[in-house]
């Protein structure tokens, strides 16, 4: 139904987050890379139909069995040591699509 939710995240705040690793040893084990908020399938579908320009519509297929329905990253640990994100899922994505579009 496109309801299940998920902490998605534009791979330059993944390299951010990695680096920001590196550079902070206090930051150790175990640590989750997100932006800490849950988007539906649904509004990530309809944003990238929104700043694409595109026509599509949302088609819903069946759920998977044993699929997570809901779903965010806990990155309290990441932020304590002054982690800060260096773009929004939107701005991810505007950035890819204008990748696609100009290759």
């Amino acid at each position: 139904d496109g309801e299940q939710t998920r902490d998605f995240i534009h791979v330059k705040d993944i390299i951010a987050a990695l680096v920001h690793s590196a550079d902070h040893p206090e930051l150790h084990g175990t640590f989750n890379a997100g932006y800490g908020t849950s988007m539906t399938i649904n509004d990530l579908a309809a944003q990238i139909i929104r700043l694409s320009d595109s026509p599509s519509r949302i088609v819903h297929l069946p759920e998977r069995l044993g699929d997570v329905r809901h779903s965010r990253a806990s990155i309290g640990k990441l932020l304590a040591t002054g982690f800060r994100h260096v773009s929004s899922l939107e701005q991810g994505i505007a950035e890819t699509l204008g990748f696609f579009r100009n290759r």
